[in-house]
């Protein structure tokens, strides 16, 4: 049975992203408690993921000219600060953030070896599964910014000293900026996970996805959501300005729907 790369690099951007659940259930829930720390399992999989590395370039060559290189780099390095930055000051909210970055870029580059063609009723049902997972993502990224928008209204009529009225149809500040967490928290992990599948589904066919306008701007949107929960987690970003930060995510992902041409999909 032959190695494939490919299928190892997946494993590893899995098991980061499922360790990045685990911090961001830790970081937001406050429990200390859970069976295991993910520190120690980052440490391994990092250590996993740098063998693999060094073992794909021995074998393969060191190619920075393409995309997929300069993926695999960069998701090492990320990681690696992460996981510095963590050991040193006692610091996991940061790798809550790289680890999905990482996990997307790991995934991408290890694919550079081309993942067998898939026959086409198979092909179908993986894009079938990339499209429903990027539409619930983008349903529930959606609602955070009717939240969102509530919490500014909201702030709005308390600081103007609007009629009660008017703030008897507007949730409480609290319970508006706990549902637009709420919803990021839900929408990101499967907003990565259909960039995953469409991942896959376009080395299968052959295709880059970093030539598609509207796979670049989805990363765009996951980065301007990782930096809402980034500065409201670590930088302590007042909730007025996370919450303008989060509207301006939510434009780029209404332009990434209904603007951005899909050229993976012709």
């Amino acid at each position: 049975m032959s190695f494939h790369w490919w299928q190892a690099g997946w494993i590893v951007a899995i098991l980061y992203l499922a360790l990045s659940g685990l911090i961001h259930w830790r970081l937001w829930k406050g429990t200390r408690d859970l069976p295991i720390s993910p520190k120690l399992p980052v440490v391994l999989i990092f250590i996993l993921h740098s063998a693999l590395l060094f073992g794909f370039w021995s074998s393969r060559g060191v190619n920075l000219d393409r995309p997929e290189g300069l993926a695999l780099l960069l998701s090492w390095l990320i990681v690696g600060a992460g996981l510095f930055q963590w050991l040193q000051g006692q610091m996991e909210a940061p790798s809550a953030f790289v680890l999905p970055l990482a996990s997307l870029l790991t995934a991408y580059g290890f694919t550079s070896e081309g993942v067998p063609r898939l026959p086409p009723p198979m092909s179908r049902e993986l894009l079938t599964i990339h499209i429903t997972l990027l539409l619930t993502a983008y349903f529930l990224l959606l609602l955070s910014f009717s939240s969102a928008v509530a919490y500014l209204l909201t702030l709005a009529f308390l600081k103007r000293k609007r009629p009660l009225v008017f703030l008897r149809r507007l949730p409480p500040l609290e319970v508006a900026d706990k549902m637009t967490r709420k919803w990021v928290l839900l929408g990101l992990p499967l907003l990565i996970a259909g960039m995953l599948v469409g991942v896959i589904w376009a080395k299968a066919e052959g295709r880059s996805a970093w030539t598609d306008p509207k796979a670049i701007l989805s990363v765009l949107t996951l980065l301007l959501f990782l930096g809402y929960l980034h500065g409201r987690w670590v930088r302590r970003w007042e909730p007025t300005v996370a919450h303008i930060f989060l509207l301006i995510g939510c434009g780029v992902l209404l332009v990434t729907f209904l603007v951005a041409q899909h050229s993976l999909a012709t």
